[in-house]
């Protein structure tokens, strides 16, 4: 990710972190109709591939591919989703996952157009599934665009950037 230059209000920062908190606590609670209300009419949820190079490819290639995605989510799709999870047909998700999303290492800063602002940091997802002995995990960077919609914070792009070139969850039923 560039640095921008331009640097945010302490309160902006905070109110971004709190944002981000809040969103990961609606989430690991399964609230999830109160969460597609973080979200902004037109957002974008990206989970990028991650393509492994070697020391030669490097910084000439990037690690992240533009043309493959493990999910590439609007709205619309994000709304069918949740809107799926409260039906019988959700049968990855019966009994319902629990997850936990570690956050840490956040770093705000204006966004790219002057009413929006940027946060970069680093989750670590845990998930328990029924009565399993393990758990599963991933970790992963994300990268968030926040947009003012009368007067309260919108997730309007996300982009989610995995460690690993390999997607060790066994289905992708939670969001990243």
């Amino acid at each position: 990710m560039e640095t921008l230059p331009r640097d945010v209000d302490e309160k902006i920062a905070r109110e971004i972190t709190s944002f981000i908190y809040r969103e990961a606590e609606l989430l690991e609670d399964r609230r999830y109709i109160e969460w597609l209300d973080l979200l902004a009419d037109d957002v974008e949820y990206i989970v990028h591939v991650r393509i492994t190079r070697s020391k030669s490819e490097l910084p000439r290639l990037s690690e992240i591919s533009d043309k493959r995605y493990f999910m590439y989510e609007n709205k619309y799709s994000l709304e069918m989703r949740v809107k799926r999870l409260y039906t019988e047909y959700a049968w990855a998700e019966d009994p319902p996952s629990r997850v936990r999303y570690h956050i840490n290492r956040i770093v705000v800063e204006s966004g790219e157009k002057p009413d929006e602002v940027r946060a970069k940091y680093n989750v670590f997802l845990v998930r328990s599934i029924a009565d399993e002995p393990d758990y599963e995990f991933i970790s992963y960077t994300r990268i968030d665009t926040f947009r003012r919609v009368n007067g309260s914070w919108k997730l309007c792009k996300r982009i989610v950037i995995p460690d690993s070139s390999v997607m060790t969850l066994r289905y992708i039923s939670i969001f990243l």
